[in-house]
């Protein structure tokens, strides 16, 4: 395929072995990716036509099958046998995890088709799963995630501190990890109560790198340390609080996929009501991720007037052009409060 063969490293007790590879795609090539996306989608059109009472959404070979719990064990077991027919590929029982928020154990195993020998009880959830990063189920559920989340990356904030050079700690939290939490925040209400414990878990990390930046000073200011979250262009030093980033992450996403989703998949248009309706719903209830987006919309609101024009202006942008236009309205108003409050203390 690329006209050589391509080593595969092997990890050993000792010196990593290889292994030539001379046929299929090379480990981590996009079109690789691609061409196995071309020869899944038959497999996937046939399923979905086979199964119209199920909703099946798919990244690569991440497949998702949502319905009817007869119907979509039926589905389960009917896309194993496409797998192996047409692309001679066998479905991975240890990586096939079921949510059935309604159910039990039990009537899960007594249900019919539900292939109880292929899979285990582990692998049955009924708070909520992981689809592509991103926590799907309760708000219990989010909030675990969220905190195992920030918790995961304090720890690499952490292991940064291991670096002599405090230049090269600096530039690999502000590149790099402090957007670890990014993808997060786009898909829960990070800016909701109940993610406080994960918020402050990622904060005081984030703060602890601000710390180890100034090494010669016992206390940071609370100027000191707002100027440390205030954005580049306006001297800060660029880092990202939690709130900084949450509540503008969420609406931009959710704003995208309003603009999006509707349009693949009709039936989900009443789920994601655009947000320049929102005030049209006082009096109807909004469903769940529209009123999560909302409140974060109100929240950003309090911060700068001006984002609703944004938004309204910028229907059809992704979810991250949309989420820097926001922050940039936010980084202005956080700016002038800055500046207000450097002045009140020279005045004191």
């Amino acid at each position: 395929m690329y006209g050589a063969s391509a080593p595969i490293f092997v990890p050993t007790d000792s010196t990593p072995a290889t292994i030539s590879n001379e046929i299929g795609s090379r480990q981590g090539c996009s079109w690789g990716s691609f061409l196995y996306c071309l020869a899944l989608q038959p497999v996937l059109n046939q399923l979905q036509q086979e199964f119209p009472s199920c909703f099946i959404v798919a990244y690569c070979d991440d497949v998702q099958i949502v319905g009817p719990l007869a119907d979509a064990a039926r589905a389960l077991e009917r896309y194993g046998v496409l797998l192996h027919d047409i692309l001679q590929q066998e479905l991975r029982p240890d990586k096939t995890t079921v949510f059935a928020p309604s159910y039990s154990i039990a009537a899960l195993r007594a249900a019919p088709h539900f292939l109880p020998s292929i899979i285990p009880d582990e692998k049955i959830h009924f708070d909520g799963i992981r689809v592509l990063g991103c926590p799907v189920g309760t708000t219990d559920f989010k909030v675990r995630f969220a905190t195992d989340t920030a918790s995961s990356i304090a720890t690499d904030l952490a292991t940064v501190g291991l670096c002599p050079s405090l230049h090269v700690q600096y530039i690999l939290t502000l590149k790099s990890l402090q957007h670890s939490i990014t993808h997060l925040l786009r898909s829960v209400d990070g800016g909701a109560p109940a993610f406080h414990r994960a918020q402050t878990t990622y904060d005081t990390a984030l703060l602890g790198v601000v710390r180890r930046l100034t090494p010669l000073t016992d206390s940071l200011h609370p100027i000191s340390t707002s100027l440390a979250f205030t954005a580049l262009r306006h001297g800060g030093l660029g880092l990202r609080r939690w709130a900084d980033v949450a509540d503008a992450a969420f609406v931009a996403s959710y704003s995208h996929c309003a603009a999006t989703l509707p349009s693949h998949y009709p039936s989900l248009a009443s789920a994601f009501p655009p947000i320049p309706s929102f005030p049209t719903y006082t009096t109807t209830p909004l469903p769940p991720a529209a009123s999560a987006a909302a409140l974060a919309f109100h929240r950003l609101c309090v911060v700068s007037p001006t984002i609703p024009a944004l938004i309204t202006s910028a229907t059809s942008s992704t979810s991250r052009h949309l989420q820097h236009k926001i922050s940039e309205r936010l980084d202005q108003c956080r700016q002038i409060q800055l500046a207000f409050d450097i002045r009140a203390r020279d005045r004191a």
